[in-house]
């Protein structure tokens, strides 16, 4: 499939879109339009389980009069739609309530569209259906062969998916810039049985370049042994021990400070963090430091700009463990009294650095307690930090992996466990992320079992 327009037909037409809300009388307006190409191919039990092939459109505008905002999507770019969101944007506008933070983001902040990087984002994949089928189907079967318990009967299966999108951005600054970016990837689900107890786990890995996508039987073979390794399950008792989160539910450690970081939660004080202690308040570690890079070449939240055109820009978010940088856009910088960071639209490219040594020595240097290889639910009070998931793993003893764990729950608090890391693992086992971050050993959490 190809997409239907070209950049500067999309540009255009939401520089047109703009043009009619100012006609229309918005004070100001920003307009957004997407194209999304999508093929999916699923296999289970050697047989096609699913195959979609979709292309989608969408146009969003926004408009401002004076304090108010209003906002409508339409599935179409003809002039008549055009003048439909339009119309609808300003009819909600002038029903909402006013709000004096409602506005574009500050034109100065506005990203230089003649001095955009070339962040390589955009690699297609010209994949046919029998081609996808076939990297399935090798993927299925190596899942299979990974280990003697795994069922070919049971198999949950595996997908190939390609994923391209194109989009433009336009405002009443007179800022317009275009953007294009491709995703590919390939997951597998597999069962293992034993003596009528059945296991499931999977694995899966994506990239913006079908080359760097490891093989299919590689991701087939890593789903199939994670599936057999937790047959015969253990509960373990309950009390405080080390906790080893294993790459990649190590990421989800990094997740819970973006969060408690993002403007929307610091504004509505439904966050463990207070905006007043930025700069100050101590997050993490003293040996941790978290870098936000939104320039790197093919990364998965790599941008030159933010959703509303603000220039993306590296910089720092925990320092020493010092919390030393928010995620604002404009509306949620304007509630805080500050400016926006360029994250309207989420977190870039997180890099964590601190203590770190190879996988097996962390698993030594923990000695004793719990790896969790999976997190399950979320219970986290976003207001104390209160932490409670539950997980599945490997318990630990004399620095080696002795047994598969299942029905554990880990409790504590955000707060102190992300000043508790005592180190990092090497492993950061899904390489392509936006949190570049191997496994995490915790050093003392409450796990619940028996």
């Amino acid at each position: 499939m190809d997409f239907y327009h070209r950049a500067g037909e999309l540009q255009e037409m939401a520089a047109d879109a703009v043009r009619r809300a100012r006609k229309a009388g918005a004070d100001a307006a920003e307009a957004r339009i997407g194209e999304r190409l999508l093929k999916e191919i699923s296999v289970r039990r050697g047989r096609l389980d699913g195959a979609e092939s979709s292309a989608e459109l969408s146009l969003s505008v926004a408009v401002f009069a004076g304090s108010r905002k209003g906002s409508a999507d339409v599935g179409e770019l003809s002039g008549a739609a055009l003048d439909l969101a339009v119309e609808r944007a300003l009819a909600l506008a002038k029903a909402s309530a006013a709000d004096a933070c409602f506005g574009l983001a500050d034109a100065e902040l506005m990203a230089d569209t003649n001095q955009l990087r070339e962040l390589s984002l955009h690699h297609p994949w010209a994949l046919s259906d029998d081609d996808a089928f076939d990297i399935a189907r090798r993927c299925e079967e190596s899942a299979q062969a990974a280990h003697a318990k795994v069922s070919a009967e049971k198999s949950e299966g595996a997908t190939v998916y390609t994923d391209e999108s194109q989009g433009a951005y336009s405002n009443s600054h007179g800022f317009n810039a275009f953007a294009k970016e491709t995703m590919h990837g390939i997951s597998c689900a597999a069962v293992a049985e034993e003596n009528g107890a059945m296991e499931q786990d999977g694995w899966s890995d994506s990239a913006r370049r079908a080359e760097d996508l490891p093989s299919p039987e590689s991701i087939g073979k890593t789903a199939g042994e994670l599936a057999g390794a937790r047959l015969g399950g253990r509960k373990i008792k309950s009390e405080k021990m080390p906790v080893l989160f294993r790459a990649p539910c190590s990421h989800s450690l990094v997740w819970h400070l973006v969060s408690a970081a993002s403007g929307g939660a610091l504004y509505r004080n439904l966050s463990w963090l207070s905006a007043d202690k930025l700069g100050a308040e101590k997050v993490c570690a003293e040996h941790i430091t978290i870098n936000e890079d939104p320039f790197i070449a093919g990364g998965f939240r790599s941008r030159n700009f933010d959703s509303e055109g603000v220039a993306a820009r590296a910089r720092e978010i925990v320092g020493g463990g010092i919390w030393r940088g928010c995620f604002l856009g404009s509306y949620t910088s304007r509630r805080l009294k500050m400016q926006t960071t360029g994250n309207a639209g989420g977190a870039h490219n997180l890099i964590v650095k601190g203590r770190t040594m190879p996988f097996d020595s962390l698993i030594k240097e923990m000695g004793r307690g719990f790896m969790a290889t999976e997190l399950m639910g979320s219970t986290i009070n976003p207001v104390t930090g209160d932490y409670s998931r539950g997980a599945s793993g490997f318990w630990v003893e004399g620095g080696e992996i002795a047994y598969p764990v299942s029905e554990a729950t880990i409790a504590g608090n955000v707060r102190d466990i992300l000043k508790d890391i005592v180190a990092f693992g090497d492993d950061d086992a899904r390489r392509r992320s936006s949190v570049k971050c191997g496994s995490v050993l915790v050093g003392s959490l409450t796990v619940g079992g028996q």
